[in-house]
């Protein structure tokens, strides 16, 4: 039979249509996996920044979770880089499915360093040549920073320079040259800086000696002696230095009739710096220091002049660098020194300074750092209620001579602290011809610890050295600390 060509097309058709439909079965197709994109992906970062970052779910939804391998990272992936440089991994993982995750790579650096403040600031004019320091402020701990200020226009070069984390100090041994420019550079940092200020003009230039009745007075302060002029207070020359007044240099007495009367205010100081007041006698309170002697023995070419103290601030230190291996004295002599600090670098083991009480009293003051603090003991004398630190180390002795002492001597020293001496660090020292065997009394002190070796250990006399006629008896202790005696400096530091 014959089929018609129409009909089997159609079931060519048909046949298609079935084969098409899959007619052995079927399903559906597998979605893709979800998967997380951090961005950034990468970034760097400087120590402590913060940054934000931004997680998304792909082919899915829900939530993450944020951890950091260093530094911290919040809920809402802000992140902020460690102090410390270095690397960090950020992760985010997926809520409910922790396999799903992704990473983000941190590189942490420091910081570049740079100066953010200078006191005095750049372009400042009439700053006071008695300024005791430069303070530097930068950016980030630097120990590698250097900071220098240029002398040129003077020729000095009297100033240390220290490092502390992020600040740089300046420290002037003496004062700064009138009407002069400074320029102050800091290098070994990421940004170099220079900054410079201009000191004041001068006030009164005293280059004539003094007689009669003188007033130095705030209207013609600051009063500079020329370092090439020599200032004799003439036979019966009082001078009086009134509240605020500034010197500068050195006045000379030429006999024991001589008197220098300087009261300051709690609030207005009166400030001597770079020189000293060489055999005159003195009463002084309030008054700041600084490199300056105000009661200097040095030689018999003047007469002893002694001075009496209180309230007042000695920074002992700039005056012996000025001369390294200087052998000086403060005579408070038959006056008393009450309620002051004096301050002495420890590093200059080469310098001695003596403070010397015949008949006076020192008492109620801070002794910073003293290399050697002497006092030559009379009759009468009192050396009570002082606080005596040391720095821990050897180079810092507390030394007591007892030479001009008579084998049994009138004179109290108690109720002192000596706090943080070393072994061997607190000399009482006697000239051999002090026969028999001297006994120092040195009981009812407070040596800032109980235990009695190490009292014994700090102290040299006869019984660590029988060439030495001295015997310190230093028991019985105080277990503390007397209340009168000061456990902080009572003027603070300048």
């Amino acid at each position: 039979m014959k089929l018609n060509r129409s009909l089997l097309a159609g079931l060519a058709s048909v046949f298609l249509l079935i084969l098409g439909c899959g007619g052995g079965g079927g399903g559906t197709a597998t979605p893709p996996n979800p998967t997380i994109t951090i961005t950034p992906a990468t970034v760097a970062l400087t120590t402590n920044q913060v940054q934000q970052f931004a997680a998304t779910i792909n082919n899915g939804t829900g939530t993450v979770s944020w951890t950091a391998s260093a530094g911290s990272i919040s809920n809402a992936g802000l992140y902020t880089a460690p102090a410390v440089a270095g690397n960090a991994v950020i992760s985010a993982s997926m809520v409910g499915n922790s396999s799903v995750s992704a990473t983000a790579n941190v590189a942490i650096s420091n910081p570049p360093t740079s100066v953010s403040s200078v006191v005095p600031a750049n372009g400042t004019t009439g700053v006071n040549v008695l300024l005791s320091r430069i303070t530097i402020q930068l950016t980030q701990p630097n120990a590698n920073a250097t900071a220098t200020i240029d002398f040129a226009p003077t020729g000095g070069s009297g100033y240390t320079t220290s490092v502390n984390n992020d600040v740089i100090t300046i420290n002037f041994y003496s004062a700064l040259s009138y009407n002069t420019k400074y320029t102050v550079t800091v290098t070994n940092i990421d940004t170099p800086f220079s900054s410079n200020f201009t000191t004041e003009s001068i006030g009164t230039q005293v280059t004539n000696n003094l007689s009669g009745n003188v007033v130095w007075t705030m209207t013609g302060s600051p009063y500079v002696i020329p370092t090439t002029s020599s200032v004799y207070m003439l036979d019966g020359c009082n001078l009086t230095i009134e509240p605020g007044v500034e010197v500068i240099g050195t006045v000379y007495g030429l006999t024991s009739n001589n008197l220098i009367t300087a009261i300051g205010t709690s609030s207005q100081h009166i400030r001597c710096a770079s020189g000293s007041f060489f055999g005159v006698n003195g009463n002084y309170k309030y008054c700041d220091f600084l490199g300056f002697n105000p009661a200097t023995t040095l030689t018999s070419e003047h007469p002893a002049g002694e001075g009496g103290f209180d309230s007042c601030y000695f920074d002992l230190n700039n005056y012996l660098n000025r001369s390294i291996g200087l052998v000086d004295s403060l005579n408070v002599g038959s006056k008393t020194m009450s309620n002051c600090t004096l301050y002495l670098y420890q590093t200059y083991t080469s310098s001695s300074f003596f403070v010397n009480v015949t008949s006076g009293t020192i008492k109620q003051c801070y002794f910073d750092y003293l290399r050697f603090v002497s006092h030559n003991l009379g009759e009468g004398s009192s050396f009570i209620n002082n606080f005596i630190k040391g720095n821990g180390s050897s180079p810092s002795i507390m030394q007591i001579d007892v030479y001009y002492l008579s084998i049994n001597p009138m004179y109290t020293v108690s109720n002192n602290t000596f706090d943080k001496f070393q072994s061997g660090t607190i000399t009482a020292f006697g000239w051999t011809s002090l026969t028999p065997l001297t006994n120092y009394v040195l009981t009812s002190n407070y040596w800032g610890t109980t235990d009695t070796s190490l009292i014994a250990a700090a102290i040299r006399d006869h019984t660590t050295d029988v060439g030495n006629p001295i015997t310190v008896i230093w028991a019985p202790i105080l277990n503390s600390p007397d209340p009168l005696t000061p456990s902080t400096p009572p003027i603070a530091r300048m």
